[in-house]
């Protein structure tokens, strides 16, 4: 891309990744909700780091419609183990596995991605079965527990895969709003009778809690098919979901790939005050930003073996 500035081709770059937008580019227009926020010039050089961080501080404005989110405070309050994990395996892809992540905390495991991380996650919420080792939560064995009981006793999850693992397309946003939470009250109270309109207010307060908005949809927006939303707001839809459940543990991985800086803040500040509550956060993340912003332990991913966490 460097040669053909210099050969005189002019380039149209799209992307709301901020390194990029300051490397490659020499003037920027932001649009948001379909019409130009603003226009700025970016300097060939920055004089002072301070420089670089107004331009960064503008942009993220014009962008999301208002200021940086503040880079939040380490958890001071720590709760007994939620989850503990020993010697764990799955025989082929990872282990053995030690780890525990207390309540009021983040925990966030970084490494290459293809080591094995998928299935150690599938493990954790039973779609995959151990070989060897176990799995705890609250002192209680799960290891060998169905995705249904995981999630019973207290376990969420962010799948890394949103449209394989997280929504369903053909389905209404009600439906996917309420997808794996139908099994029993409030929406099911007998076994033979769904309650849409309970649903449908319940996706109503998800939308609303979290900021969820269709993309020019006439109907309402939780009647509309989910695919009326873009990538960004079906993740906030699927992070409202599983919040919902008020986990005791929550599994993020990769929750914010591929979300703009505002949708990225909304997911990081649902996960710290899921934390701040006193819940325990186990955070699968290949953005090293990401993880220095938000965890308050780190541990290293090499090879399938998890490493000594740092603090």
């Amino acid at each position: 891309m460097e040669n053909l500035r210099r050969g005189g081709t002019t380039i149209v770059l799209i992307s709301h990744k901020m390194p990029k937008i300051m490397r490659l580019c020499d003037r920027v227009t932001v649009l948001r909700d379909g019409a130009v926020a603003g226009e700025t010039e970016v300097p060939k050089s920055f004089e002072t780091a301070k420089q670089r961080h107004d331009l960064e501080a503008l942009l993220v404005r014009l962008m999301i419609g208002r200021n940086r989110p503040e880079v939040p405070t380490r958890s001071t309050h720590v709760h007994p183990t939620a989850l503990s994990v020993r010697k764990l395996s799955n025989g082929e892809r990872f282990g053995p596995i030690d780890l525990d992540v207390r309540g009021g905390e983040i925990v966030a495991i970084v490494g290459v991605e293809g080591n094995g991380q998928s299935e150690f996650t599938e493990l954790l919420i039973g779609l995959r079965k151990a070989t060897a080792g176990g799995v705890a939560l609250d002192s209680h064995d799960i290891t060998d527990m169905t995705t249904k009981e995981h999630f019973r006793c207290g376990i969420a999850h962010i799948p890394e895969d949103r449209h394989r693992l997280a929504v369903t397309d053909g389905m209404s946003l009600i439906d996917n709003a309420s997808i794996g939470l139908i099994d029993g009250a409030p929406f099911a109270p007998t076994p033979f009778w769904l309650s849409r309109r309970k649903r449908a207010r319940f996706a109503a307060s998800i939308v609303k809690r979290h900021n969820v908005c269709g993309s020019s949809v006439k109907a309402p927006v939780t009647k509309a098919p989910v695919t009326s939303l873009s990538g960004d707001n079906q993740q906030k839809l699927v992070v409202g979901r599983e919040l919902a459940r008020s986990p005791r543990l929550m599994i993020p991985a990769q929750s914010t790939r591929g979300l703009d800086i505002g949708s990225t803040a909304a997911v990081h500040e649902a996960l710290i005050g899921l934390r701040d509550n006193g819940g325990a956060v186990l955070l699968l993340s290949l953005d090293l930003t990401e993880v220095f912003i938000i965890a308050d332990r780190i541990g290293s991913w090499m090879s399938g073996v998890e490493q000594e966490a740092l603090a």
